[in-house]
Order: C-alpha cells, then sequence, then structure tokens
C-alpha cells in the first residue's frame, strides 16, 4: 500500500478478472460517496470563480439562482448547476484517475 493523501492505494489483486484489470488501476480507502461529494463542490466553487474571474459573470449567477440545485438526475434538459456539477464530477474522475495511473507505474 502506499500512502498519497487521499487514504492508502491498493492495487487490483492479480485474481481481478479482465477487463475489470486493465480498466481499475487499483482504489484509495479515503475515496468515499461523502468524500467525493465534498470535493466535488470544492471543484465546483473553484470553477465558478475561474468562470467569474473570466468574465462568464452570467454563468455564475444562472448557477447560484438555479432553483434545482439537486445533484439527482431529472428530466429535461440539464441546467446550469447540473452542468457545472457534471463537468466538476468528470474533472474530479479524471484526477482520481491520473493518480492512480502515477501510483502505478511508480516502481
Amino acid at each position: 500500500m502506499v500512502s498519497i493523501g487521499l487514504g492508502s492505494f491498493a492495487p487490483v489483486p492479480p485474481t481481478t478478472p479482465e477487463p475489470f484489470r486493465s480498466r481499475i488501476v487499483g482504489t484509495f480507502s479515503g475515496l468515499t460517496k461523502q468524500w467525493r461529494s465534498a470535493m466535488q463542490g470544492e471543484i465546483m466553487q473553484a470553477a465558478l470563480a475561474y468562470a467569474a474571474a473570466k468574465g462568464h459573470r452570467g454563468d455564475v449567477v444562472n448557477v447560484l439562482i438555479d432553483p434545482d440545485m439537486d445533484p439527482d438526475p431529472h428530466p429535461g434538459p440539464p441546467r446550469f448547476w447540473e452542468m457545472y456539477w457534471n463537468a466538476s464530477g468528470w474533472v474530479l474522475d479524471e484526477f482520481l484517475h491520473s493518480l492512480k495511473r502515477a501510483v502505478a507505474a511508480e516502481p
């Protein structure tokens, strides 16, 4: 196990069958649903701050006044809040995957 700040990283056991073994590098013990939601919220706040700094204040206002500030999907077109929430989740996923790849590449 390797300590990297998200808890411990445990590589995928050699007994894990394909195609899972090639798609999953390992798991972090600190990665929980509560941690993920909090981290996604932090990423979203950073995205909103960046949008405001780059002159996209209309996006920020639309996100903040969106009456449907709920991460659960709903029918119909996505709202501003939901679009920012989803993008924040994708950023978090890519961040975690890049960490896992980097840890797996270490000797």
